[in-house]
């Protein structure tokens, strides 16, 4: 054992930064300062602060050593490049030297051991010189001095034949952002050894997601988590560094997810891929632009909070000069019938003539009458009346093949943040407002000129 700590001694293991400290520290009373010198603290179980022999908080200048309070869960999520893996695969080696150690490495899926952590492991060894006092076998790693134990499982199509572990001193759980509900509810309690650990490293998904619910936004006393971002890493390569950089500037929303570690309110609804448009500050000379309006015609009531109605929609979109489409910007209000009426003259007024706006036509007879009304309530304007058909995603793929081709531009706004998400999450968001006028305006910006005067004069 001796040349074994011998060994690790001359190969550190490198910590980026103290948030992960935790996994590496044993538990230890903090020491506080007395008139009669140095003595041993306590902690708060309730509130996780240091309290002296009488249960009394101490003042944090007297605290001498603040000593390290173990808890059974160690969470860590965040974003790409914090070395959430490197780290907890570091921790893991360094308890299996210390001393016997049964360690359960586990993960939502795992068909075969090349979706384990085991050759993350296997690299960590090598890489700290220590290949000669360990066994890298099939399915598990021994350590021949210690007899410490690493094993790999996968949850969802092993988590009956988990009883088995329930003696592990720490389980690892990787990637846990994809652990559904069911899996937690079978791996936790099984976990049951006194004093056992489970630790919990992810990057961060949709802000529902049992993982994240559980384990970060209701945590508790015995729970150490830590958000880690990659400007905590300084041994990050400088190739994730500009690749982060990038992502920044082009696609604020897309960087505050990846490497911001931010949860996503929705899921992706996989019809638009939103990171491929160009935010640009202007649109060409030249540019050919129509407005497509989504109506709704419900305002917020506050006696019903629980109720959010649709939004008036009308997004600008253009063909460049170039053969790029563009969108301009996004106006949205959301209000009784008077008031939408009444925003979309301001919003024809500001536009100018030069600009078609595209409004959907109810069907029948009201759909007649509706499209004689708009056109004497906003005279002088170009105004296109049609009906919608199809489903939502039929509407929307035209549009969708162009943004997913990375022909399509936005000019930089306020408005981008909003938008780009209903198209992410699109069809399965909470809103398709925006989609549905942008859908709108994309067909029209497909017809030649020629014929949309045709339709204007028939009005």
């Amino acid at each position: 054992m001796s040349e074994l700590c011998n060994a690790l001694g001359a190969n550190t293991i490198p910590i980026p930064n103290d948030k992960f400290l935790p996994l590496f520290e044993d538990g230890r009373l903090p020491v506080i300062a007395t008139p009669d010198g140095p003595v041993a603290g306590e902690f708060d179980l309730m509130t996780r602060g240091i309290v002296d022999q009488e249960g009394v908080p101490v003042p944090p200048h007297l605290v001498i050593d603040p000593g390290h309070l173990r808890t059974r869960y160690y969470v860590y999520y965040g974003g790409r490049g914090g070395a959430k893996s490197h780290q907890f695969a570091a921790a893991a080696i360094l308890r299996s030297i210390k001393g016997k150690v049964k360690i359960l490495c586990c993960r939502e899926i795992q068909s075969t051991i090349a979706d384990s952590v085991l050759s993350l492991l296997e690299i960590k060894i090598r890489s700290l010189g220590l290949i000669e006092y360990f066994d890298i076998l099939v399915n598990e790693i021994r350590c021949k001095v210690t007899g410490s134990v690493i094993a790999f499982r996968g949850l969802r199509h092993n988590i009956n034949e988990l009883k088995s572990f329930e003696d592990a001193d720490i389980c690892w759980v990787e990637e846990a952002a994809d652990v559904t509900e069911n899996s937690w509810d079978k791996l936790d309690p099984t976990i049951r050894k006194p004093g056992a650990e489970i630790w919990i490293g992810f990057n961060t998904e949709l802000i529902t997601d049992p993982t994240y619910v559980n384990y970060v936004a209701n945590a508790d006393e015995d729970m150490t988590v830590m958000k880690v971002g990659y400007e905590e890493n300084p041994l990050l390569d400088v190739m994730m560094l500009k690749q982060a950089a990038k992502m920044k500037k082009l696609n604020p929303e897309k960087y505050r997810h990846i490497w911001g570690g931010e949860p996503k309110l929705t899921r992706d609804g996989g019809v638009f891929t939103p990171e491929m448009i160009t935010i640009v500050e202007v649109a060409e000379a030249g540019t050919q632009w129509v407005r497509g309006w989504d109506l709704a015609g419900t305002e917020v009531d506050l006696k019903k909070p629980n109720v959010d109605p649709d939004w008036t929609a009308g997004p600008l979109l253009g063909r460049q000069p170039s053969g790029r489409f563009i969108i301009g910007d996004v106006k949205r209000i959301r209000g009784m019938p008077h008031t939408v009426e009444k925003f979309l003259k301001t919003t024809m007024v500001n536009d100018g003539p030069a600009v078609l706006h595209s409004i959907p036509q109810d069907p029948g007879q009201a759909g007649k009458f509706q499209v004689k009304y708009f056109a004497g309530a906003f005279a002088g304007h170009r105004l296109h009346f049609s009906p919608e058909t199809g489903d939502k995603v039929t509407r929307a793929e035209p549009f969708a093949s162009q943004v997913n081709a990375g022909n399509v531009d936005m000019i930089r706004g306020a408005w981008n943040d909003s938008y780009t998400l209903e198209l992410g999450a699109f069809p399965n968001g909470d809103y398709d407002d925006q989609v549905d006028g942008s859908s709108r305006g994309f067909e029209q910006l497909l017809v030649p000129r020629a014929a949309q005067q045709v339709k204007i004069r028939g009005l």
